[in-house]
This record gives structure tokens, sequence and C-alpha cells, in this order.
């Protein structure tokens, strides 16, 4: 009786230790998609920047010609 519940007890080990290994993998990846997702946004940030300095020179140039 003591070894079924010694053997129960280390597959149930085995399994946490599976499913923790998975758990870490799933958030890894999040966090992996976290990092994108923010690379991201900076680089629309600076795009905005960009768009807003070319409208403001096209805006001085139309100016100019007027």
């Amino acid at each position: 009786m003591a070894s079924s519940v010694g053997s129960i007890l280390k597959g149930f080990r085995k399994v946490v230790t599976k499913l923790e290994t998975l758990a870490k993998k799933e958030k890894e990846k999040i966090d992996s998609k976290k990092l994108q997702r923010d690379e991201l946004q900076v680089q629309i940030g600076t795009h905005q920047s960009e768009v807003i300095k070319a409208e403001s020179i096209a805006a001085k140039i139309k100016q100019l010609l007027s």
C-alpha cells in the first residue's frame, strides 16, 4: 500500500513538473509578445512624430508659396 501511494505521489510530481514547465514556456511567449508590442508602440510613436514634422514643413512651404 505504501509503495503504491509513493508511486502515485511520484506520478503527481511528474505531472506538476510538466505543468510548471508548460506554464513557464507560455509566460515566456506572453512576455515576448508584450515586448514586441511595446517595440511597435515606440515605432508608431516615432512615425507619428515624423508625420507631424512633415505636415508642419508642408504647411510652411505652402505658406511661403502663397
